[in-house]
């Protein structure tokens, strides 16, 4: 219980995040008809990131590296957002709820845990964009993290197993991390 409570303490040092909850990882709701998401490139990154499809794995080897792990903290934060056509705002906001999703993977290490994690959309780390499509290896020093779509995981379903919202709602912007832990 002692690594909840320091976990929730990390989650509260941040106005931005709205909600969070802790699952076991057998809680978590995966669906593998989501990869379709991932396949018809809705967001311009299958098969050109390291974080994505196919390169990150199958549904079920996502859902395997899922379950490794013994616990989840999904977290939610809000933005704001009365014009959605606004891509420089949209990106603006997902860049800091991931910014602070990185923060807490690294509150995370420093507590000794195991961690993998669903960000919000796909890694975007490296400067002038992945190195994927240039043929290219990933070089940077710290792990690759992929969405929850390419995980397939079910964040609709799996808010409600927490009691956290997840919903549309005007003139605000919803974006959702979850954190994969084992004490080690």
């Amino acid at each position: 219980m002692a690594v909840r409570d320091d976990i929730m303490a990390v989650v509260k040092g941040y106005e931005e995040i709205a909600d969070a909850g802790i699952l076991p990882t057998g809680e978590l709701v995966f669906e593998p008809g989501f990869r379709k998401y991932c396949e018809d490139n809705v967001c311009g990154c299958y098969n050109a990131n390291y974080s994505c499809p196919p390169y990150c794995g199958t549904p079920e080897e996502m859902k395997n590296r899922a379950l490794r792990y013994d616990s989840s903290l999904t977290v939610r934060t809000v933005w704001d957002m009365p014009d959605m056509g606004d891509v420089q705002r949209l990106t603006a906001c997902k860049k800091r709820h991931n910014d602070i999703s990185y923060e807490i993977i690294d509150a995370l290490l420093s507590m000794g845990l195991e961690v993998d994690a669903m960000l919000a959309g796909h890694c975007d780390r490296c400067e002038g964009g992945c190195l994927m499509p240039r043929g290219k290896p990933c070089t940077r020093n710290y792990k690759v993290y992929s969405c929850a779509s390419a995980y397939c995981l079910d964040l609709t379903r799996t808010c409600r197993r927490m009691d956290m919202p997840f919903a549309f709602e005007k003139d605000r912007v919803s974006y959702y991390s979850t954190f994969l832990y084992n004490e080690k």
